[in-house]
């Protein structure tokens, strides 16, 4: 499953004019300019996306932290969460409780907090930054090192651009209307604060990706109540497993020879479902 791949129609026409090659084939792998039938079968009235009816991917979006403004991408990959890099991270809200087991937090959307609706979260990206090694050589090349970092930008129209001296950030530009989330594996690894969220009927394992990241959203959050400016940034744990809901599951989803429930990360039900369908074909939105 890991191997597997997404593109959208677009990149597939992108690649195939780079390549030179033109796809003539019709629905039984036969090339139009040997099959007699071809007339017929092209007179769909459907357009040059039609593709004889087979199914085609007309777009590729993902929500880096959930309930934040959605990347459009022109290929993907799977892993066991689903989309790679697809709902990761979501805020949260402390729950109080006191019974031992249950959620420490629950999540917060814009069903709460329309103004969120505003943040764009960007498609994950790393770079390599020079950081300060342990060692203390006379030679100062020797007391740096390079690191690897996957930072995730957020930003928010609601937010004034303004200047802001903090060195020791992840940030760029000081600039206090833009946050850069670190959610490189080696990282997490070393954030020290776990809680367990509650999603819908759910609880999972999620990591407190810092206090900036948080500061940043509970700005917006806190604009539609003044409740919400406790709202956290969290990452799930590798290690969390939550198996998507038996009854949005078919068959054919199910994964290993066990034909195990597959996980659903931080989605709201199924990682796939259909969501309308017309008379002359159907659709799917993978989210």
């Amino acid at each position: 499953k890991d191997r597997w791949e997404l593109r959208s129609i677009a990149a597939e026409k992108e690649a195939n004019e780079i390549s030179g090659n033109v796809d003539t084939d019709d629905d039984d792998g036969n090339n139009n300019n040997n099959n007699n039938n071809n007339d017929d079968d092209d007179d769909d009235g459907g357009g040059g996306n039609d593709n004889h009816g087979k199914p085609w991917v007309s777009g590729i979006f993902i929500h880096p932290v959930k309930s934040l403004q959605p990347v459009s991408l022109s290929e993907t990959k799977f892993d066991k969460h689903g989309l790679v890099s697809d709902r990761r991270l979501m805020i949260v809200r402390p729950n109080p409780t006191t019974t031992p087991g249950e959620a420490t937090h629950r999540f917060l959307t814009q069903r709460q907090s329309p103004s969120l609706a505003t943040i764009e979260a960007s498609k994950p990206v790393e770079v390599q930054v020079q950081v300060q090694a342990n060692n203390t050589s006379e030679d100062e090349s020797k007391n740096m090192m390079m690191t690897a970092k996957t930072l995730i930008k957020l930003s928010s129209s609601l937010l004034p651009a303004t200047i802001t001296e903090n060195s020791n950030s992840d940030n760029k530009n000081n600039d206090n209307n833009v946050v850069y989330i670190n959610i490189h594996p080696s990282h997490l690894k070393t954030l020290p604060i776990r809680y367990r969220a509650g999603l819908w009927g759910d609880v999972v394992e999620v990591i407190d990706v810092g206090d900036e990241a948080a500061a940043f959203v509970a700005r917006i959050a806190g604009k539609d109540d003044a409740r919400f400016e406790d709202a956290r940034v969290v990452a799930i744990a590798r290690r969390s497993a939550r198996d998507v809901s038996e009854s949005y599951c078919p068959d054919a989803a199910r994964v290993g020879w066990l034909c195990s429930l597959p996980q659903g990360g931080l989605t709201d039900g199924f990682p796939v479902r259909e969501e309308e369908k017309r008379k002359d074909r159907d659709f799917f939105v993978i989210s």
